[in-house]
């Protein structure tokens, strides 16, 4: 067994078993390299990934398969930008991606992503969000296309809950970042920063989003004004 320490956040990763294998490896780019690594997580949940590359132009595959991760072992890593007390539930993913790396963001991007028996509680232990299950499918992403062509959203026993105080809400408060003094935000974005993402945004190309189906059961929203 293989246990992983990262000391900045206190996260701790527990490996079982680790598996690398490289059947070979070509500089001429007469053929691709491939890589696989499989990965068992002491907390549970599995990874599999397959990588070819092609160091004559730079082109890429990616096949990854991430199965059942407790969302309690990301929780330290996730701690670093919200303010949460418990996170419950797993996580897995089934995408392939391929591309260039002389442009990264211009990969394209299909799979499943799901999740299930998730319960994400606050600073004060309350719940945020629970949910029985969601699974996303996507027929293909490119984020520099602005392309985002989702087969179907199916939410299950989604159960949350907003709340309106004077300054901001339960979800400015749970994103919001700590000040050094220990205090907390109210998760407001300076004016510089607005402005410099706009001035992005109309760089780029129009969004193209499509969803052929949603499916929502059993889901609860609690609205409380305070």
């Amino acid at each position: 067994a293989i246990e992983y320490h990262d000391m900045p956040s206190g996260n701790r990763w527990g490996l079982n078993n680790m598996n690398i294998v490289v059947p070979g490896i070509y500089l001429d780019g007469s053929q691709n390299t491939d890589a696989g690594v499989a990965l068992k997580f002491a907390g549970g949940g599995e990874l599999f990934t397959d990588v070819s590359y092609n160091m004559d132009d730079n082109s890429f595959g990616i096949d990854l398969k991430l199965s059942n991760l407790a969302l309690a072992d990301v929780q330290s890593i996730v701690s670093e930008f919200m303010n949460v007390n418990q996170m419950n539930g797993t996580l897995s993913v089934n995408v392939t991606a391929g591309g260039n790396l002389n442009e990264p963001l211009a990969m394209d991007i299909s799979g499943v992503v799901s999740m299930n028996n998730v319960d994400i509680t606050d600073g004060n232990d309350v719940s945020q969000l629970a949910l029985k299950s969601l699974e996303l499918k996507a027929n293909k992403i490119n984020i520099a296309e602005n392309l985002f062509n989702l087969e179907s959203i199916d939410i299950v026993g989604l159960q949350s809950r907003f709340d309106l105080y004077s300054e901001g809400n339960n979800f400015s408060r749970l994103f919001a970042k700590k000040n050094t003094d220990g205090g907390q935000n109210t998760g407001t974005v300076p004016v510089h920063d607005t402005v410099t993402v706009q001035s992005e945004k109309q760089d780029s190309k129009p969004l193209n989003a499509s969803l052929n189906s949603l499916n929502v059961d059993a889901n609860m929203l609690v609205f409380n004004g305070h």
